[in-house]
């Protein structure tokens, strides 16, 4: 009888990695053993993740963080010997990097049954450098490129997300916030997200763009609110747009009202809003809505991000929820390929007019291989001695373009969400930028994060506190 795997899944965020719940599941049902080492949960990595002694090591790696992953596998590769599997965005779009030393095989694309295939292979001793999806080291260094594999088409047959694996440590399993994923793909093409690559990966292998049923997601909501209580929030997370088929969320906001009734968000975009849509949001217990508007710049939004939508639709959305009262995250980017300084400022004037609860901002990062990471190299944009190492893991603190003003717009970024609260601060700002970033401006960009974060996920005090010395120790072990 094939020997059942030990896995371990190893985690630089303090959260649920909802990627990697489910895989946790496909693989318990296959018979598996899982488990979850956050880094900054452990008083030390290594020993923790040897004291278990797995049988395979699993990193979901993003760029930018790629390098906290290379830097842990090469030390638990040596202190276990286990086999490492790593997935995510990064290995899927730049499976190259397992030339890197450590790593034994890389998972492509959405890999609920890819890893539990690998694993099957690898406890029955069978053949597992060929398994669809995957990308496969042999001893003697000789790659095998495997062609990739089918996705799931019908989402109701996954098992719920292992909530078990997260929720081993208090922090994540006290915390009254729950997230849950009901559709998977995203049919829209903006230049800087992942998603375009996926359906270009995928092409016309299916329907790209897929969602739960309805009944099906409630029970999942109505599992975790029985099984793994506090649950005072849940938010509804999804690739694209969860207002993209009106009959669906019709059904499902209806459903939820019925049989669930504690608050949640969504996010969705600004030109599916109607006042409609946003009665029977209120109506069924909806507390906030996330929507991007990246830039006030139309020509930057349409042409170079391919967002395709207007700057009307997004404020028409804006005064719909403000007048329902219903709490707004705002999705904003500086540091955008052919953005002036003066543009960033019309974004950040925009947001002051509109009133969102948090005016999220962050600095563009061109990810490869990207469309938009395509046209910033063929118009030499990347600074001096750039490689895709050197892409900041946070999105938070610096640029990897040198485009005119961009000193100016990082600072900017450190400030946004201050100045559209307390619209007073507008000035000093402005002549606050022209210092060069620095670490007390990385400071307050942080705090206001966190604090703009935690007011608009309505965070209790004793959450905030866990969740920020969980973030302050993730970023102190970075490296």
């Amino acid at each position: 009888m094939p020997k059942k795997l030990k896995i371990a899944f190893i985690q630089q965020l303090c959260g649920e990695m909802m990627g990697v719940m489910h895989l946790s599941s496909v693989l318990k049902a296959r018979g598996h053993e899982t488990i979850l080492f956050v880094e900054g949960m452990e008083r030390n990595l290594v020993k923790s993740v040897l004291d278990y002694a797995p049988d395979i090591i699993g990193f979901h790696t993003f760029t930018g963080q790629h390098i906290w992953a290379l830097n842990r596998i090469r030390a638990l590769k040596q202190a276990t010997g286990a086999l490492v599997v790593v997935g995510g965005p990064h290995a899927t779009y730049m499976p190259d990097i397992i030339k890197r030393p450590g790593i034994d095989a890389v998972i492509r694309g959405e890999a609920d049954y890819i890893m539990a295939d690998f694993c099957d292979a690898v406890s029955a001793r069978d053949d597992y450098y060929h398994i669809p999806g995957a990308w496969v080291k042999k001893p003697n260094g000789e790659i095998i490129e495997n062609p990739r594999a089918k996705y799931v088409q019908n989402l109701d047959e996954l098992p719920f997300p292992d909530r078990e694996l997260p929720y081993r440590y208090k922090t994540l399993r006290t915390r009254g916030n729950k997230t849950f994923i009901g559709k998977r793909g995203c049919a829209y093409p903006c230049t800087f997200c992942h998603n375009h690559l996926a359906m270009r990966y995928y092409d016309d292998s299916g329907n790209w763009v897929r969602k739960m049923s309805p009944e099906r997601l409630i029970d999942e909501m109505i599992y975790v609110r029985d099984s793994f209580p506090p649950l005072r929030i849940l938010s509804l997370e999804n690739d694209d747009d969860i207002l993209n088929v009106p009959q669906w969320a019709e059904k499902l906001f209806t459903l939820y009202g019925e049989k669930i009734g504690l608050p949640y968000y969504i996010m969705t975009r600004p030109d599916k809003i109607n006042e409609n849509m946003v009665r029977l949001l209120k109506d069924t217990g909806c507390v906030g809505v996330s929507i991007s508007v990246e830039t006030a710049n139309e020509r930057l939004r349409n042409e170079v991000l391919k967002k395709k939508y207007s700057t009307e639709s997004f404020v028409l959305a804006m005064e719909l929820l403000n007048r329902y009262r219903i709490s707004t995250k705002v999705f904003n980017t500086v540091g955008i390929p052919g953005e002036t300084l003066e543009d960033a400022f019309e974004t950040l004037r925009l947001n002051i007019s509109v009133k969102p609860t948090w005016a999220r901002c962050s600095i563009m990062q061109p990810y490869p291989p990207s469309d938009l990471y395509v046209q910033c190299l063929k118009d030499g944009l990347f600074v001096d001695g750039f490689d895709v190492d050197r892409f900041d893991p946070f999105y938070l603190t610096s640029s990897v373009l040198n485009i005119p003003d961009i000193d100016r717009m990082v600072n900017l970024q450190k400030f946004f969400s201050l100045v559209v609260r307390f619209p007073f601060l507008y000035a000093p700002v402005k002549r606050l930028i022209e210092a060069k970033p620095n670490a007390l401006f990385n400071a307050v960009g942080m705090m206001s994060y966190g604090i703009f974060g935690a007011l608009f996920e309505r965070l209790t005090l004793g959450e905030f506190i866990k969740f920020s010395w969980s973030s302050l120790s993730m970023m102190r072990r970075g490296e």
